[in-house]
């Protein structure tokens, strides 16, 4: 069957709204509303055919800023139908049903992808579940705002598009509150779909503090600030595959925190450091590595920017990218 087994009856509430869906005793097993009209009927009587109803007019008494629909569609791709609120003083408004904007399928519903207009949605998923034709079925909540809420209601009029889309009408609910669920915006930032470019460019200028200061990486802005999280240990690279410019760098934090370490190497020919020092250090020397010798102290200047401290100094990059720069910065107490 490509029902809805498991989906709750009675009085329910989905996404903060009340309903009172209809039990199989009090609906003969028929819980929804159905409505289709075959591709190029133009008439709204309220013909049946195939147990689906072309219109439906649900008398309804009282006033409401938003109408809420607990519904579904299937073979829809544009608009399902219209739904016309009658006011007491022979009044109405008319609003078409779009799917993916106030309807979603019942086959594995998904929701559109997030707005950057920084509206908010009025549609949402209340329900899924399963049935003994697809793993994921779902039903949708949709809250139509009322153009006229200080007119009072007599009817709702559902009428199908003439276009053979099935529209399921499990519940509707009048309502004093707007709909409001979730804001379907996105930072506006950056362009569409520019979100892991963003991701990406805060972790490697940011944290990892690596900066191109010409081109090809050929001269380096390294800017480590692993020292204000709790990582111990990391090593970092980037590359450009078209000309092989690359840095890499290590970074390890002295277990008794007495000291930071560096080993440094890339494609260029310098290398500016301003390396984080964690919070309740100052950095007190700065020295290279050599090769069967005594340490080489490098001069360095400390700068603040906040509350945050660094250790700035440069290095000469082997242009043949084999030689490591072995760097010790010693910290001490403020």
């Amino acid at each position: 069957k490509n029902d809805l087994p498991e989906f709750p009856r009675g009085r329910q509430t989905f996404k903060g709204v009340p309903f009172d869906v209809l039990t199989d005793e009090a609906a003969s097993a028929r819980v929804a509303l159905a409505l289709s009209k075959p591709a190029g009927r133009l008439a709204t009587k309220a013909a049946v055919a195939n147990g689906y109803a072309e219109a439906a007019v649900v008398p309804v008494r009282g006033k409401a800023k938003t109408v809420f629909f607990l519904h579904a569609s299937s073979n829809a791709t544009d608009t399902v139908g219209s739904v016309e609120l009658q006011y007491k003083d022979g009044s109405s408004a008319i609003s078409p049903v779009k799917v993916g904007a106030d309807v979603l399928g019942w086959w594995y519903p998904e929701m559109p992808a997030p707005a950057r207009e920084g509206r908010v949605f009025q549609t949402a998923i209340a329900w899924e579940g399963k049935n003994a034709s697809s793993l994921r079925v779902g039903v949708t909540i949709h809250g139509l705002p009322n153009p006229h809420p200080d007119r009072e209601l007599t009817a709702i009029k559902l009428v199908a598009a003439p276009n053979n889309s099935k529209w399921m009408v499990l519940g509707m609910s009048l309502s004093d509150q707007p709909a409001m669920f979730g804001d379907a915006s996105v930072s506006f930032g950056i362009p569409d779909n520019w979100g892991a470019a963003a991701v990406a460019y805060a972790l490697l200028e940011g944290l990892a503090g690596v900066k191109d200061g010409s081109t090809k990486l050929q001269t380096v802005n390294l800017a480590p600030r692993w020292g204000a999280t709790s990582v111990q240990s990391v090593t970092s690279t980037v590359k450009y595959p078209a000309s092989q410019g690359y840095v890499r760098y290590g970074f390890k934090t002295d277990p008794q925190g007495n000291a930071l370490h560096l080993s440094i190497a890339g494609s260029g020919s310098k290398v500016h450091v301003a390396l984080y020092i964690p919070l309740g250090k100052r950095a007190v020397g700065v020295t290279r590595g050599t090769q069967g010798g005594a340490p080489e102290s490098l001069s360095f200047t400390e700068a603040t920017v906040g509350p945050s401290r660094y250790a700035n100094f440069d290095l000469p990059l082997n242009a043949e990218g084999s030689g490591v720069q072995d760097i010790q910065v010693k910290l001490a107490p403020l």
